[in-house]
């Protein structure tokens, strides 16, 4: 509390020791501030912060794998540790810390306001995305990644009480996976990707069709000089474009019965691979586009292997650094490279490992309507 500048005062502060936050790690995630609405009583809007569980240091190894049985690390093999340290979300009082609703891999929370979801196994350290579907000024859908490479929404239903079980579960309309980075025929069974960095989400019409573009980049943040991936598509860390149809849907909330996800359990099988390549004769930016636009729908996004850096191309262990944006149709991307070499210096002398530079992709579809070389 900051209001007397003077003399100001700490208000709250928590630990994995404090009640309904078990799940916590390292809490790298930067709270957001909001509202929601819980029933319908004349406090029932609250003031809330939300935030990802944090990070465990189980991922300090490049080739962790959460379930492995040889990790580097003793204490992260399988028979000690079955889900990682911060594997959760939490909406919490901002006034107080209580938690008001959290969502975790774990059976255990705060009483009457927790959900276990099972797929939640992986740390959750980046900033969590937060949506005001109907412009009444509360939250009202969550985005967010884990360094298991998922990417999960969750659709919420302000106005009902957060009470019990029953309670709970109505104000949380679904719980959605919406992308397994680590999954498809593509995939190798090396090194996992990694979702550091906060989603991306930008609205656009096409066909008169409303739908969401969530955007998303991998990345080892934890170990970024290190060189363990290859360029082929399968290694390589990579920008994800998912189109997320449902999420614009007026029936979103409408009964089960009548409601059917279409952007769900995706994995790249389920994404076009790019960049366009212009020498292929049988290849347009037409062709490429159809199967991502609505009415056709065969495609649910698409994916740019990280491997392009400085003008060059098949660079290998290019990573995704920081948050992207989304913004005049437009995504700006920090990308690193540890092999970049900006000069020589013997091997004794200080030097700078690696470089960064920001990278542009065109949206929606990742295809570029203009003919400008300097945009992916």
């Amino acid at each position: 509390d900051v209001s007397k500048l003077s003399s100001p005062k700490m208000l709250f502060s928590i630990d994995n020791t404090t009640t309904g936050y078990q799940a916590l790690g390292k809490i790298w995630s930067e709270p957001v501030s909001g509202q929601i609405k819980v029933g319908t009583g004349r406090n029932s809007i609250k003031d809330v912060i939300v935030f990802g569980g944090g990070y465990d240091e189980c991922y300090e190894d490049p080739t962790y794998r959460l379930g492995s049985t040889d990790n580097e690390f003793t204490e992260c093999q399988s028979s000690v540790k079955s889900m990682a340290d911060g594997n959760a979300v939490y909406i919490a009082d901002a006034k107080t810390g209580e938690v008001i609703w959290s969502i975790s891999g774990r059976s255990s929370g705060a009483s009457g306001k927790h959900i276990r979801v099972p797929e939640m196994k992986h740390s959750v350290v980046s900033k969590i995305t937060t949506l005001d579907r109907d412009d009444d000024g509360m939250i009202d859908h969550l985005y967010f990644g884990d360094l298991g490479g998922q990417l999960f929404r969750v659709d919420l239903r302000n106005g009902q009480a957060i009470s019990g079980s029953a309670g709970v579960n109505n104000f949380t309309r679904r719980i959605v996976k919406v992308l397994d980075g680590n999954s498809g025929t593509l995939e190798n069974e090396g090194l996992q990707r990694r979702f550091y960095g906060q989603p991306s989400v930008s609205f656009y019409k096409d066909k008169s069709v409303l739908f969401a573009l969530v955007n998303i980049a991998s990345g080892d943040r934890s170990n970024p000089i290190s060189r363990l991936r290859n360029t082929i598509p399968a290694q390589s860390d990579r920008l994800f474009g998912i189109i997320d149809r449902d999420i614009a849907s007026p029936g979103l909330y409408g009964t089960d019965a009548k409601v059917s996800l279409t952007t769900t359990g995706l994995t790249s099988d389920d994404l076009t691979e790019l960049p366009f390549n212009q020498s292929d004769a049988n290849a347009t930016k037409a062709s490429v586009q159809a199967p991502m636009r609505p009415n056709v729908a065969t495609s649910q996004g698409r994916f740019y292997p990280l491997n392009q850096f400085d003008g060059n191309s098949k660079v290998k262990n290019v990573k995704s650094m920081g948050d992207g944006l989304a913004i005049g149709g437009l995504y700006y991307m920090t990308a690193y490279s540890p092999e970049m070499k900006y000069d020589e210096t013997s091997g004794c002398a200080a030097q700078i490992v690696g470089g960064s530079e920001r990278q542009v992709y065109c949206l929606p579809y990742g295809i570029c309507e203009q003919e400008d070389t300097t945009k992916a």
